[in-house]
Parts: structure tokens; sequence; C-alpha cells
């Protein structure tokens, strides 16, 4: 636990020069404008998230770029402990995100003068985590192939794929969108959605994680 927590604050140190204050006023001001312009506060989130994901990634950048992972070999710092340290850097990145989402949010709600009642609360907290799993589902995927291949090479790796499931999610809703729209959405049990969206996500973690061990492991650095 005491490597961990060493980890994550190197990570934080490593990406300290990126967090400076230009950079989140240009957040800031993109995703208030954003929100504003387009009357849709939640859409602070998605900004955020998306910045989220890119400092998440951050540490894999330096790391290649000076070295840093042969440092942890020589201190004698086990790999688990490195990929443990990356993925609760990327969660705590992604809990910052949300938490200064939500206070943007009520920003733009008391500027457009729309009181969200305790019914938009809860809508609006499954937009939160649904926002959330997406960001952290990115990274998740991202993470396995950065310590595998390092970061410019596990980057293209991911935008493929992700591009590819751009494509067919277009291409399925082009053709099936109508078909979708008129299914009885309201019929299907919530609890039953919720747990099927947690086993899925816990699985995909489960096999990032395992993954990125086993890369990080094999990688000669």
């Amino acid at each position: 636990m005491k490597n961990i927590k060493k980890i994550i604050i190197l990570d934080f140190l490593a990406i300290q020069s990126y967090l400076t204050f230009k950079n989140f006023a240009i957040y800031f001001v993109f995703a208030m404008l954003y929100g504003l312009i387009s009357k849709t506060p939640i859409t602070v989130l998605y900004t955020l998230s998306f910045a989220a994901v890119l400092y998440s990634s951050y540490p894999y950048f330096v790391g290649d770029e000076s070295g840093i992972d042969a440092l942890y070999k020589i201190f004698g710092i086990q790999a688990k402990s490195v990929v443990f340290g990356r993925y609760i850097f990327m969660y705590l990145m992604n809990l910052c995100a949300i938490l200064m989402g939500i206070i943007m949010f009520l920003m733009i709600n008391l500027a457009l003068k729309q009181p969200v009642q305790l019914e938009g609360w809860i809508s609006l907290s499954a937009g939160f985590l649904s926002i959330f799993l997406v960001s952290t589902g990115i990274s998740l995927l991202q993470f396995p192939l950065f310590f595998k291949f390092g970061y410019a090479k596990g980057k293209i790796l991911t935008i493929m794929p992700m591009m590819l499931v751009v494509i067919l999610t277009a291409i399925v809703m082009g053709y099936f969108g109508d078909y979708l729209k008129k299914m009885n959405l309201e019929a299907i049990d919530p609890i039953s959605i919720i747990s099927f969206v947690g086993v899925v996500y816990l699985i995909v973690l489960v096999v990032s994680i395992r993954s990125s061990i086993f890369f990080y492991l094999k990688k000669e650095l």
C-alpha cells in the first residue's frame, strides 16, 4: 500500500507541469460557454471527463520520455504496485472531474434559472454515473496497451477500436434507430440494467488490471 501511494504521488508530480492555471481556465471557460450556449448544463461533464481521460494518460507519456519506469524497478517497487497506483490515480482524476462538473452544473443552472427538482436529480445522478463509467471505461481499454506498447503506439491502437465503435454505433442507430425508439424501454427492469452494466464493468476492470500487470511484467524497461 505504501508503494501504491508513492506511485500516485509520483504520477501527480510527473504531470504537475500540465496542471497549470491556463489549462484549467481553458477547460473551465469552454465547458461553461458550451453549457450556457447549448442550455444543457450536463455537457460540462463531458468536457471535464475528457480532460480526466487525457490527464490520466499523461504519466505514461512522461514515463516514456523520462524513463521513470526503470527507476521503479531499481527502487524495488513491484509491477502490481505501479499498476494499481496508475488505476487509482485515474479514478481520482475522474472523481475530481465529476465533482468539478457538478459544481459547474449548478452554476450554469443558476445562470439559466433552471432549478432542478428531486426527480430531476435522480435522473441526473444516473447521467453523472454513466459519464463516469464511460470515461473510466475508456482508460480501462487504454491502460493495458500503454503498459505493453508505451504511450505513443498505445494511443494509436486505442483510437482505432474507439473509432470502429463510433462507426458501428452510427450504423446501428441509422438502420435500427426507429425500431429502438418504438421499444417499450420503460418495461425493462432498471435493476436488471444496473446489474448487467455493473457486472460487465467489473469484468472489464478485472481483465484490464490483470492484462496491465501481465504486460508490465513482460515489458523490457
